[in-house]
């Protein structure tokens, strides 16, 4: 998710989601409630946590794959690729 957002949150979290689509990246991999809300509209891996998201991950064989991060500071998903 996209911390602090207030009354915009929904609308630029659809706009990030629809702007990603257009990348035809191999998974895209979104993280908290505030994308989650979009989960039926796109084909994309959502996930209420990031612990969740990590156990997903680390089942997933990502040889000679690029993994790109963003996330709000408060979500700390530089765990996502810690030892």
């Amino acid at each position: 998710d996209m911390l602090e957002l207030g009354d915009a949150s929904a609308f630029e979290h659809e706009s990030m989601l629809r702007k990603i689509a257009g990348c035809h990246f191999d998974w895209v991999v979104c993280v908290g409630s505030a994308f989650g809300a979009f989960k039926s509209d796109f084909d994309f891996h959502f996930f209420a946590t990031r612990d969740e998201a990590k156990l997903w991950l680390d089942e997933q064989s990502l040889i000679d794959y690029t993994l790109l991060i963003k996330g709000s500071r408060g979500l700390a998903l530089e765990k996502l690729i810690a030892d």
